[in-house]
Formats: structure tokens, sequence, C-alpha cells
């Protein structure tokens, strides 16, 4: 008898220690993964920061270039600046000594001189062969014939002021500070004449006429700059700029990423998990658990219904009041069946780009496909499945009703051996198109209603596990003070219970606590600072 008990003993121990084995590697693998990704995310997110710093120094490097460049072709003309009225006048005058035309500036710059100095320089040279003929004139003739005969002397050619040209009428449009006017002022000038060729044409005609030659400087250098600076760098700094809005959007923590990746929008972005949880996890829902034990014997071996010619339910949908467990019994099936988990919450199919919704439900059922067999758990069902026709939508081509005619066809489509099931989760079930609803599409309706006692006590005590609970806390008492609370309610009680006896540092969860917590949900916090 003893050895039979010591076999019974050692079979019964050893699928515990392989269990609690696999269930180590297990965590270990799943910690092992988690590091690898995040490590990747990590690694990505570095390397994105590196290279959008660099394109924000290589930006700000080019702006600085630009406003370089503007800087150095900015016309920088030393003197007085004159009107082309003026430079005619001084022109006229013999007082321009020199004239440059700069070609990029759209500037004449030069210099003009003194009246006196322009006399002197327009002054006659004497030859050298006659040099000593006026020394002798005076002796020749005598000094009173001259005059007595009525005859002027000759004009030498030291006679500087026959040589100065008649004074030119002054217009009201001269400034009164102007060199025109001040014979004895010199110095500097430049003229703007941008945009005025046919005046450039004539100013430059004055100037030849006045027998001052006119220099042209083309200015190579500040070609070459502007031409750089017109076409080369704004189309840098363009490209640069669009750069930093990729490098951006691969983040994916703005809209920006959404705009640029376009061909990527369509992609679904239904989670993928693996489900550990069990019918065990679940309490105060029996009915709904065995309606959903044929699912998972269906998952688990979908030949047995193909070779019977049975049609498994294709699509479960689950209604009820918030928090009563609709997608803890969705994780429930897909743990008991051991297959993928695939998530998604309805209003993520919903977009503003038409077409976009439709794209994903089909991402989606690929992706759901080549897992296969699988769990589809779309949550919150209502905000794509909505009836057609309401809601304001544009007739055939609302985004919405493309979204729900896609999804439509995809859940007519199974196979009895594709061993995909759809599980829906909405509180409005009253708002679903009807043709949802049809057998062949959501063909199961399993209404998720409120625990009652006994489910509120098992619910309590799932909850309570691997919290340290006093001996004297009663599950069942509490389980009579709590009517009409949902799962989530009862999660909430134990969870607050826990917080209260951290707060007043016990050790452990006792009946005081609870039934706080109780009333704290019921009637909110205890106000302690108020007195009747």
């Amino acid at each position: 008898m003893s050895k039979a008990t010591s076999d019974t003993a050692t079979s019964g121990t050893e699928p515990s220690g392989l269990g609690a084995k696999l269930a180590r590697l297990d965590r270990t693998a799943r910690a092992y993964f988690r590091e690898r990704k995040r490590q990747r995310a990590i690694k990505r997110r570095t390397s994105n920061s590196k290279l959008t710093i660099f394109l924000l120094i290589t930006l700000l490097g080019l702006f600085g270039a630009f406003f370089s460049a503007l800087r150095f072709l900015g016309a920088d003309a030393d003197g007085r600046q004159l009107t082309l009225g003026e430079v005619r006048l001084l022109a006229d005058q013999g007082r321009i000594e020199t004239a440059t035309l700069l070609d990029e500036d759209d500037l004449f710059v030069g210099r003009y001189v003194s009246q006196a100095d322009a006399d002197v320089r327009s002054a006659p040279i004497p030859r050298a062969s006659a040099s000593a003929a006026p020394a002798a004139t005076p002796s020749a003739v005598p000094p009173a014939a001259g005059p007595a005969a009525g005859v002027k002397p000759a004009a030498s050619a030291s006679a500087v002021p026959s040589a100065k040209p008649a004074p030119l009428p002054l217009t009201n449009r001269v400034p009164e500070d102007s060199p025109v006017r001040d014979e004895e002022a010199a110095g500097d000038y430049f003229v703007n004449v941008s945009g005025s060729g046919s005046l450039t044409q004539g100013l430059e005609q004055a100037l030849r006429g006045s027998t001052v030659e006119v220099a042209v400087d083309e200015q190579g250098a500040k070609q070459k700059v502007r031409l750089v600076t017109t076409f080369l760098l704004p189309l840098m700094i363009l490209a640069n700029l669009f750069a930093m809005l990729f490098t951006l959007g691969k983040g994916g923590s703005s809209a920006i990423g959404d705009v640029i990746n376009f061909g990527s929008i369509g992609k679904g972005k239904a989670k993928k998990n693996a489900s550990y949880v069990t019918f065990e996890d679940v309490g105060g829902a029996d009915e709904a658990v065995t309606e959903l034990r044929e699912v998972r014997d269906y998952l688990t071996d979908p030949a047995k219904y193909e070779a019977l010619g049975a049609a498994p339910p294709k699509g479960v949908l689950l209604f009820g009041p918030p928090g009563t467990g609709k997608t803890l019994l969705a994780k429930a099936v897909a743990g008991e069946a051991g297959v993928p988990f695939f998530s998604v919450a309805g209003a993520q199919f919903v977009e503003a780009l038409v077409g976009v919704g439709a794209a994903r439900v089909r991402d989606l059922f690929e992706r759901v496909r080549a897992a296969a067999p699988a769990i589809v758990f779309i949550d919150e069902l209502d905000a794509a499945g909505r009836k057609r026709g309401t809601g304001g939508g544009g007739g055939g081509s609302d985004e919405r009703e493309q979204t729900l005619n896609q999804l439509l066809v995809e859940m007519d489509g199974f196979e009895v051996s594709s061993g995909i099931v759809v599980i829906g989760a909405t509180n409005r079930p009253d708002i679903l198109d009807p043709a949802l609803m049809r057998p062949g599409r959501f063909d199961r309706h399993i209404t998720i209603e409120r625990p009652e006692q006994e489910g509120r006590e098992r619910i309590l005590r799932i909850h309570a596990k691997g919290k340290p609970m006093a001996p004297s806390v009663d599950f069942a008492f509490l389980a009579e003070r709590t009517p009409g609370f949902t799962g989530a309610d009862l999660a909430n009680v134990v969870n607050e219970a826990a917080l209260l006896a951290i707060r007043q540092g016990k050790a452990l969860v006792e009946p005081a606590e609870l039934e706080e917590a109780i009333q704290r949900i019921l009637t909110g916090p205890k106000r302690r600072g108020r007195l009747m």
C-alpha cells in the first residue's frame, strides 16, 4: 500500500514539476524576446535621433550659407547716392572723372571732382614746337597798337576762363545740397539703375559724350553665387526638410508618419498575441462558457466538423453591459484552443481617407489566414458595423459603409477547414447591421449578463489570488454585499482594498478594507474633514 501510495505521489508530482519547468522556460523565452524587441526599438530610435540631429545641423548650415550669400550679393557702394539727372548735369559740367557699371549690382559708381579740377583736366595741352611763340608775342606787338586799332588780343593757351562752359539752368528738382550746385564738392558717387534700361543707356551715352570712359564690371563671382543661391541652395533646403519629415514619420509618433508612408496606411493595426487565459479564469459566465466550448473544439479539431459536414459557428457575437468580461471570454477561448489571438478595435477600421478601412480589413484577414487556426477579436464592433443608411453617410461611397461591406465579404468566405473564428463584442447590438447578424457571419449570439451571487463569489476569489488576504475574509458575505456588480467592479473592489491596506501599513487585506472599498465604489471616497 505504501509503495502504491509513493508511486502515486511520484506520478502526481512529476507532471507538476514538468509544468513548472515549462512555465519558467516560457516566461524566460518571452522575457528574452521582449528584451530583444525593446533593444531593437531603442536602437531604431537612437539611429533616427542621430539622423534627425545630423539633418538639423545640415539645415542650419544651409540656412547660414543662404543668408551669407544674400549678404554677399547685396549692393555695397561707397559715396553719395545721386540721381540720373544729377549725374547727367555733372557730366555736362565735365566733373565726372570715372564711371563704372556694376552689372550684377545694377549700379553706376565712380568719382566726381570740383569745377576747378574739371577745368584743369579739360584744358588743351600745348604743343612742344609752339612753346616759344607765346613768349615773343607780347614784345612783337606794341602795347598801344592793339587797343588803338580796336582789335582784341588773341587768347593765350593759359586763358582757362574762356574754356569754361556756360552754366546750365538748374531746375527745382535738384536738391539744395546737390554737388551740381556746389562747385567745390568732390567725392565718390553711385547711381541705382535697376530696372531702367533705357535710362541707363541714355546715361551711358551722356557720359561717353563728356569724354568719360565708361567701364563695365561683369562681377563674375557674384554671378556664380547668385546662380547657386537662386537654384541650388533652395533645392537643398527643401530636400533636407523632406528628409527630416521622413525621419520623423518612421518613428510613428505623429500623424505625419501616416501621410509620408502612404503605402502602409492600409495595413491593419491588429495585435497578434498568445493568450494564456483559460475558462478557469472566468467566473460568473457559465452559460457563455458552455456555448464557447464548441468554438474551442472546432479550433482544436476542425477536421471532425468537416468529416460530418457540420458547419461550426463562423462568428460569435458577445453583447452585454460594460465590464462583464467579453474580452476575457475571447482570450479564454484562444487560450483553451492554443491558437493565436488577433485583437483589434472597431474604430481602427474607420479613417478619414476613403478606402483605408476596407484595406485594413483585407490586411487583417490575410494575416489571420496565414496564421490559421486563429481567433479574431473585434472590440466595440458597433464602430465599424453600424447599420447602413444611417448616421449621415454619403451612400455607397461612405467610408464606414465600404469598411462594413469588406467585413461582410471577408466573413462570408470562410470554409469549414479554414479554422478561423471571429468574435465580436459590443454594448449596443441593436444598432448593428442586419447583414452581420445573419447565419453564416455572426451566427452565434451570446448574452453576457451581470454575475449572480455565486458567480460574484467565484470572481472575488479569482481576483484575490496573489494578494495576502486575512483568514477572516468571507467572500460569500462580500458577494451578498455587491448585488449588480460586474466582473470589472469586483476586480476594482479587491484592488481598492489592497491599496487601502498599503495606505494603512497593513500586511494583510482585512474585511474592513474590503467593506470600505465597496463603499468607495458605490458612494465615492470617505469625506473625513466634514462633520454634521
